[in-house]
């Protein structure tokens, strides 16, 4: 057969050269589409500086690994490609300790000498002293997750002083826990500086009636418990936040108003925005007694059972790679959307939106510093049930019905947050990883929108034609699925995390390894719970 355009030219012998085969242990590019292979790691960081030098956010980290090539991820070095990508080991680990040194380590360093330099603003240290050490022991005695009898603080009312002192008080904490941390003293525990940091708006903000005030204003009473928590007087806060009393609650649902009306006449009236908000905020809240507590305990089946019972939970291989919380946590705060629920203890995203709008550099990097230690599973254990535990309400779905709940779970607004800030960093490599399998529609004004949207033309072809004695036009379908609390595998979770996402698996483990507890209230205001 005569040679074409594309055949090999024969070599001086005579002899064609052999074609070029893959080496069979080469690796697919880490960017997912990409069909291009590599041998070996320099020519995979030719090949991601040449083609993909924009796209180091949709790496595949556990394809890297394969290869041997190395990624930074610190915020610091996301503008410069060249400067995320290594060929080996040994060049990562140089590049970590010129450019991201760890903080100095200052084994003299006491949790009570962080505390009078972050958060204590007096002129008697000597006193103070005392009492911050009375408030560590204290802290000791009080680690475990307690909801608090109420659901809203008087953040709302912080204003002037009082505002600037509660951030200043806020950003004193984060440098605490930031010094505490780089700290390798036997007498230096960051747990204190990080349960003290969650209960801030419970112990400053609890909300008290006029009659337990003595007259005090509002802004009086702040002013004095920002004064207690300087000193150390933490005991004291706790005691009061803990003396609140819920009122007893009607077991009944509530009586339906003219909210529906209201809803129906916006409806036909084309008002549809109007519609969907009043929609929203007609489900009651159920109040929870022994006559329906039956209900919440079966909407919670038991754990999943392993798949693989007799196989232990493979650990990844300890790789040098160091995983970094990707991108600015600051402005992941900065666009959520404010006036949520409250969190288990009371806490609330506002109160870090708060911080971050004051824009100060040394308060966002102890932002990022704390939010990396949870993204990398470095906070003290005895507070990672704060990340894992559940406040749960639930809702009326039909006010005739009251077996008819929906429940609602709501966690800290740290894991609220870190929750959100990943969703964001990782939309477009979970999009590329799920679209094969999963597919969704997006609504413009949300799932309430099209639930009303169909009960509405239920009643105008279906339920209204019968009431006139007429055939329906159109028939609906329902399907009622099963409830999918504790039904997904953590194995295999954790499994698809270690092949897929590998800097996830850290965050995974401290959400999910150990099994959280969901705490419910009684309309009595007794505090129940669900293991």
């Amino acid at each position: 057969m005569p040679p074409t355009k594309n055949s090999p030219k024969p070599s001086k012998g005579g002899s064609a050269p052999p074609p070029t085969t893959a080496i069979p242990n080469s690796l697919q590019c880490p960017v997912p589409g990409c069909p291009t292979r590599l041998a070996d790691p320099n020519a995979a960081k030719r090949h991601l500086l040449d083609c993909h030098p924009s796209c180091t956010h949709l790496y595949d980290l556990s394809i890297c690994q394969r290869i041997g090539i190395f990624i930074c991820r610190h915020p610091t070095c996301q503008h410069n490609p060249r400067n995320k990508i290594f060929p080996s080991a040994s060049t990562y680990e140089r590049h970590c300790t010129s450019c991201h040194p760890s903080p100095p380590p200052s084994p003299s360093t006491t949790s009570l000498s962080i505390a009078l330099s972050s958060i204590y603003t007096g002129d008697q240290p000597d006193r103070a002293s005392s009492s911050w050490s009375t408030a560590f022991n204290f802290i000791t005695s009080r680690q475990a997750v307690q909801p608090p009898n109420f659901r809203h603080t008087w953040l709302h009312f912080l204003k002037h002083r009082n505002a600037a002192a509660f951030t200043s008080i806020q950003a004193g904490l984060l440098r605490a826990i930031s010094l505490a941390h780089a700290s390798q003293g036997p007498s230096c525990d960051p747990t204190p500086f990080w349960w003290l940091f969650l209960h801030l708006e419970l112990l400053l903000l609890h909300p008290t009636s006029s009659n337990n005030r003595d007259g005090e204003s509002i802004q009086s009473t702040i002013a004095a418990r920002i004064a207690s928590f300087q000193d150390g007087h933490i005991e004291e806060l706790w005691t009061s936040a803990t003396a609140i009393v819920s009122s007893p609650t009607s077991t009944s649902p509530p009586t339906p108003g003219p909210t529906n009306k209201a809803i129906q006449h916006s409806a036909d009236s084309d008002n549809w925005r109007t519609a969907y908000n009043r929609a929203c905020s007609n489900q009651q809240k159920a109040t929870i007694s022994t006559s329906n507590e039956g209900l919440i305990h079966d909407l919670y089946v038991p754990p999943y059972a392993p798949i693989h019972p007799t196989n232990q939970p493979t650990t990844p291989h300890p790789t040098p790679q160091q995983h970094n919380l990707p991108g600015d946590i600051c402005e992941t705060i900065k666009q959520l959307p404010k006036g949520k629920a409250n969190g288990i203890i009371a806490d609330s995203v506002d109160a870090f939106s708060r911080l971050v709008r004051l824009n100060n550099p040394s308060v966002n990097t102890d932002l990022q510093f704390f939010f990396n230690a949870i993204f990398t599973n470095k906070i003290p254990p005895a507070l990672q049930p704060y990340l894992r535990d559940t406040y749960l309400f639930c809702l009326h779905k039909d006010p005739n019905d009251p077996s008819k709940l929906r429940p609602i779970g709501v966690p800290t607004a740290i894991r609220r947050i870190i929750g959100n800030h990943i969703a964001r960093s990782y939309r477009q490599r979970f999009a590329l990883h799920l679209l094969p399998h999963n597919f969704a529609v997006g609504v413009s004004n949300g799932q309430d929108f099209v639930i009303k949207t169909t009960q509405l033309a239920i009643e105008k072809y279906i339920t209204g034609p019968q009431n006139e004695g007429h055939l329906p036009s159109r028939a609906v379908i329902f399907t009622d699925m099963t409830n999918m609390f504790n039904l997904i595998s953590r194995e295999e979770l954790r499994d698809c995390l270690h092949s897929h996402f590998p800097e996830l698996i850290q965050v995974a483990d401290l959400f999910y390894q150990e099994p959280g507890t969901v705490h419910f209230q009684h309309g009595s205001g007794d505090w129940f719970n669900l293991l």
